[in-house]
């Protein structure tokens, strides 16, 4: 400690640079510097080191100076960020999930009620016997049929389709693949801030 002292003392009387220019700029013995700054005690576990430090592109103190002065702020706007983004509690993973889940839920109960009613479904097949008895050729009327069997099939595709996502949804979650997820998660994460 009292030999970091003196040599200190010894570069400021004789005016060489010291090894120290400011607080986080230090020399190398390769006259380069390099900068130095402890992570926050908050950001220790999240970053996985105690100090950051980077080299400077430059011998020359001066232009050393202004680039530590680049480097520490980029490195205090990262600290900020990662203060934005924290690791979420229980409970916050708890709530987005609810909120997820409860959302989804309705727009599943909104989808249903766009089926179409059994009292819709009877009229336009009555339409289409209508259309038949008239007189109008199969292909002229083929659209109105093919329209019937959309509504009175809407539901059963709807449920079909529901279970192919699950089935999909299981064999990926079981080869540990996320892909079929990543949108809802990326929704959440970004929603809620995590």
């Amino acid at each position: 400690m009292a030999c970091s002292v003196y040599t200190r003392y010894l570069h400021a009387a004789s005016g060489a640079t010291p090894l120290s220019l400011a607080n986080h700029l230090h020399r190398q013995r390769s006259g380069r510097y390099h900068v130095r700054l402890r992570v926050p005690k908050d950001l220790v576990a999240v970053i996985g080191k105690t100090e950051l430090w980077k080299t400077c592109s430059t011998t020359d103190p001066e232009k050393a100076k202004d680039e530590k002065a680049e480097i520490v702020r980029a490195w205090r706007e990262w600290f900020k960020e990662l203060r934005r983004k924290h690791r979420p509690t229980d409970e916050e993973i708890d709530s987005a999930v609810y909120h997820f889940y409860s959302r989804e839920v309705e727009l599943d109960v909104q989808e249903r009620q766009r089926f179409p009613t059994q009292e819709q479904i009877d009229g336009a097949a009555e339409r289409l016997r209508a259309e038949i008895e008239s007189g109008r050729s199969l292909w002229e009327i083929f659209g109105d049929g093919v329209e019937v069997i959309a509504m009175k099939e809407a539901p059963e595709l709807a449920q079909h389709r529901r279970a192919e996502q699950e089935r999909e949804l299981r064999q990926h979650l079981m080869r540990g693949e996320t892909a079929l997820i990543e949108w809802a998660a990326d929704e959440i994460i970004a929603r809620e801030g995590f």
